[in-house]
């Protein structure tokens, strides 16, 4: 358990950086991003003022940077209305020809679209008395910009990721210690605490039994003696328990079919079904290599909990079957009034009782469903309880 909640502090602190930097990255290159473009916009609409060039003097009505018109590179592309050429100015650039020059112009206008950006260029269409010129500006350099900046980024994002996954991996454990160390010491107190108890609940009920001999049997001697079996039947639980949260396999994995052992087990509470319940069966041959008196524990679990809980003379329904991936799939379905929106809530906690009226008076100490959801972890599957209709209880389980 220390393991898997330490996996999940680091996991959300993980997720947490990441999440935040991954916000700031992306809205950082986002504005740098924008800016570069409005930046370009704002160039091409000053040029558009001038019929796509810069004025030999700067206009203070229309202020712009002075040194823009000498690194500016820049070219425009007049077109008439049928679509001849009319003028190309290309002093202002080196890298593109004529024949370039006209082809992207005549692309901007077949796509109607009156700015955007063409390889490294970003363009703007004007109307104009002779036709339409297409202005272009070289916006390599303010992309390449952009480009090493998102590289930077993304770089530094990762190095500190992994430079958070280290700090996370140190601090977690220096964090979990103490409930590292409480945990152990509870898991050491209840195993302690179970093997103290077995010896006086055999005494008590060994005197029982031997008052039940030398004197006449009561009620009060079968009280106790009850009362005993339950209390060793809980304390057994609870060193299960135990066990499987210190990860113990009691026995080696073997290949066996389920079917098999779900009908035995079924066999074994063959008299209190077929005098209390009906039961439908659909059970299917499958085999798996599993741990044996694991998966007994567990079927057993299930079936007395659904004959403890369900309604006399109503059906108990078992299916067996291939889940998904070629799990195992195992469903019980008890009929039931489900009254309340919280029946099902911590239902597979220990000492969780749904009912405890019919729990005293039948006997049951809810551990029997945590036990069924300990063996299942332990295989990292998964179970639930579930209602379909308000008038059943069904436990699902696969793994």
């Amino acid at each position: 358990m220390i393991k898997t909640l330490r996996k999940k502090i680091i996991l959300i602190t993980l997720l947490s950086v990441g999440l935040v930097l991954a916000l700031l990255v992306t809205t950082m290159n986002l504005v740098n991003y924008r800016q570069v473009i409005e930046e370009a916009d704002d160039t091409l609409a000053y040029l558009a003022l001038y019929k796509g060039r810069f004025p030999g003097q700067i206009d203070p009505q229309r202020p712009m940077r002075p040194e823009a018109q000498f690194d500016t590179r820049y070219f425009s592309v007049l077109i008439n209305k049928e679509e001849n050429l009319l003028i190309t100015d290309l002093r202002k650039i080196y890298a593109v020809s004529v024949d370039e020059a006209i082809s992207y112009a005549q692309e901007i206008l077949e796509s109607g679209k009156k700015r955007g950006t063409i390889k490294n260029y970003r363009y703007l269409v004007e109307k104009e008395e002779a036709g339409s010129r297409v202005m272009f500006i070289d916006i390599e350099r303010s992309l390449n910009s952009f480009y090493a900046f998102l590289i930077n980024s993304l770089t530094i994002s990762l190095v500190g990721m992994i430079l958070v996954l280290i700090l996370a991996l140190i601090f977690s454990k220096i964090l979990l210690k103490p409930v590292e160390e409480a945990y152990r010491k509870q898991r050491r107190f209840i195993t302690d605490a179970s093997h103290e108890l077995k010896t006086p609940i055999t005494i008590i009920k060994a005197n029982m039994e031997v008052l039940e001999l030398t004197q006449e049997e009561n009620q009060w001697t079968q009280s106790t003696i009850r009362q005993a079996n339950r209390m060793g039947s809980m304390v057994n639980d609870l060193l299960f328990l135990a066990g499987l949260d210190e990860g113990q396999r009691p026995e080696k994995s073997q290949t066996f079919d389920l079917k098999d052992l779900l009908e035995e087990v079924i066999e074994d509470h063959q008299p209190i079904i077929s005098e209390n319940f009906k039961l439908s069966l659909n059970i299917n041959s499958l085999e798996r290599d599993l741990d044996y008196n694991l998966i007994k524990r567990l079927f057993t679990v299930l079936i007395e909990n659904s004959l403890r809980y369900g309604i006399s003379g109503k059906e108990i329904s078992i299916e067996l079957s291939q889940g998904k991936n070629k799990t195992m799939l195992l469903k019980i379905t008890n009929q039931a009034n489900i009254d309340r929106e919280d029946y099902f809530k911590d239902i597979f906690q220990r000492f969780k009782r749904s009912d405890e009226a019919r729990n005293q008076a039948h006997g049951g100490s809810g551990i029997g469903l945590s036990i069924a959801k300990s063996i299942v972890d332990f295989y990292q599957g998964k179970i639930e309880a579930y209602s379909e209709d308000a008038k059943s209880f069904t436990v699902s389980v696969e793994l």
